[in-house]
């Protein structure tokens, strides 16, 4: 005789305050359950169970305890739409055939195996698992295989135990896979498999993908893995290696993560990982896997970290960045960051620079890029620097880099858009590396201060007119108490003061006689031209000063002609001291044009 318990709203379980009920009865079969408030149900010693059907209309979070149900076949869980159903299951032996329909939000299950305790717990992503169904392989029928076909979307199927390895078939068309415990086992094949889940197979060598359509690979305790094919186009999103592989490991296709934890395995090869994730792996030694952001934890190889690999470029920054716009993600700044203190070698810090930039502009914490920013320079200078120490006490004294030639231009206009960015933001240690910066430009660094003339020339709006007259204010302090010589002695600044010139006439062609911030740039900006340049370069435009404001350039040429450096100046220059002398007097004293 078939025995079968209903429970509802006018004949409920008995409910405790917590709205929890228990049921213990070891010859029941079926149980149909509905009732409004159920929480908690807890199943204990229904050795006879075989089917449940649970229905709560409410939507809440429901839990559903199981144990010692060694027949169970189908749990069909419903109610509300907005239900999250929390499943424990507790059974004696794999429930092979078992069926649950629900809204699945978790699921844990244990068993036996000769006296060994398994445990399962699948992760559960983007979404609720709609029903879940349970085979053992080596008691899985052609039948069986035809079902999996018409399970509906999000489903997963948990495959549990061995096959001889003739009758291994293709699984095919499913939303979740995961294996469990599979022995005799050495190659998988799937097709059209979005996330596909292997722990506990210790014979595992290959996975054979035949169709794309693999979103994510998970593997766990499969220490013989060393191989994945998938066509030529094949790509996914992410693999996770966890105490799995063991040696050399090649993965077919492209991968936008690697997460290896705890793995043994000697050498990766892939034709493209964007981001690797490297935990407790000391083995790990050989890449061939692109070009990858690394993510570094515990114990790794510091061999890892001399492979040319391993650097930040433009493809990785864009990308990147345009994740970040979408949503801050403060794990992988952190691994930028990480990454970028590693890329201070002349080949690749341009791009780390760049990366720290962009990182601003995006409103990442200033004081905290700035410092990262000093620590890259004193590396990039082959300076030690003790990572124990406070950051704010690592300074530098000057603003130098030691980049690879085609990258220098670029790399420079980033540092200075980061300092810009720094200063606007009141940092106190971005203000006082102002008077470095141009101490450097105007003594050390040529392309240094072709950055500066280049961004104070910039048509597009970068430094407000107060930045500009601070800017040449500074430049010029510096270079009265610092030089006595024209900067353009140095052919390798030529083109910069060429810059500013072509910047001033560009100035007075448009002046306006009543803007007086207009004037007052000119003023500034003539200044440091008429120290800086010599007579023959300040002939270009000294008919553009004249025709704006000769009521001060002429007292600005005469006190020039009779400045008391000029005869050691001249003398230095190689040039005759009366000849450059007239040659200021005569066009201060020219007649505007």
């Amino acid at each position: 005789m078939t025995i079968i318990k209903h429970f509802s709203d006018t004949s409920p379980l008995p409910l405790n305050q917590d709205y929890s009920s228990c049921l213990t009865d070891n010859l029941v079969e079926h149980v149909h359950i509905q009732q409004r408030e159920l929480k908690h149900l807890d199943l204990y010693q229904v050795s006879a169970l075989q089917t449940l059907a649970l229905h709560c209309p409410e939507p809440a979070e429901r839990h559903v305890r199981v144990q010692g149900a060694s027949a169970l076949k189908s749990m069909q869980l419903s109610g509300h739409s907005e239900n999250r159903w929390v499943i424990h299951l507790d059974l004696p032996n794999f429930p092979h055939g078992l069926s649950i329909e629900a809204p699945l939000a978790h699921l844990d299950m244990c068993w036996l195996q000769e006296n060994e305790l398994l445990t399962l717990t699948p992760q559960i992503k983007a979404a609720l698992f709609h029903e879940v169904v349970f085979f053992d392989l080596s008691q899985m029928t052609v039948s069986d295989f035809s079902a999996l076909q018409d399970l509906p979307e999000h489903s997963l199927v948990v495959c549990y135990g061995g096959y001889q390895q003739a009758i291994i078939p293709t699984f095919a068309n499913i939303d979740h896979l995961l294996f469990t415990d599979i022995a005799g086992i050495d190659c998988l094949t799937v097709s059209q498999v979005k996330h596909l889940v292997v722990q506990r197979a210790i014979g595992l060598r290959s996975i054979a993908v035949l169709e794309p359509g693999l979103v994510r690979l998970q593997l766990q305790q499969c220490p013989q893995f060393s191989q994945l094919t998938a066509p030529a186009d094949f790509s996914a999103d992410e693999v996770q290696f966890t105490d799995a592989a063991h040696g050399s490991v090649a993965l077919a296709g492209r991968w936008n993560s690697v997460k290896l934890r705890r793995s043994a395995l000697t050498e990766l090869a892939a034709d493209q990982i964007d981001q690797l994730h490297v935990t407790d792996c000391p083995n790990l030694q050989h890449l061939r896997v692109g070009s990858p952001l690394i993510f570094t934890n515990g114990i790794f190889a510091p061999e890892l970290l001399d492979q040319s690999s391993f650097s930040i470029n433009e493809g990785m920054i864009r990308d990147t960045l345009q994740k970040l716009t979408e949503r801050m993600d403060q794990e992988l700044v952190e691994a930028l960051l990480q990454q970028a203190l590693r890329q201070y070698k002349p080949y690749n810090v341009g791009h780390a620079i760049m990366l720290l930039q962009a990182l601003a502009e995006l409103g990442y914490d200033i004081a905290r890029l700035w410092e990262l920013r000093a620590i890259l320079q004193l590396k990039n200078q082959r300076r030690q620097v003790n990572f124990r120490q406070d950051p704010t006490s690592i300074k530098v004294s000057h603003w130098r880099w030691n980049i690879k030639i085609d990258r220098i231009f670029e790399s420079y206009e980033a540092d200075f858009l980061l300092w810009l960015k720094a200063k606007r933001q009141g940092l106190p240690e971005a203000d006082s590396f102002t008077p470095l910066m141009v101490q450097t430009a105007l003594v050390n660094e040529p392309t240094a201060f072709f950055t500066i003339c280049t961004m104070l020339s910039s048509e597009e709006i970068r430094l407000t007119l107060k930045e500009k007259l601070d800017f040449l204010g500074i430049m010029t302090q510096k270079k009265l108490a610092q030089t006595n010589t024209w900067l353009n002695l140095n052919d390798t600044l030529l083109p910069s003061l060429n810059r500013l010139c072509h910047y001033f006439k560009q100035l007075c062609a448009t002046a306006e006689g009543d803007n007086a911030e207009q004037q007052q740039l000119l003023k500034v900006l003539f200044q440091f031209l008429l120290q800086s340049v010599s007579p023959k370069l300040l002939s270009g435009i000294l008919p553009a000063a004249m025709q704006v404001f000769p009521e001060y350039v002429r007292p600005q040429l005469l006190a020039m002609a009779n400045d008391s450096k000029l005869p050691y100046i001249t003398r230095f220059a190689d040039v005759s001291y009366d000849s450059v002398k007239v040659w200021y007097t005569k066009a201060a004293l020219a007649k505007s044009a």
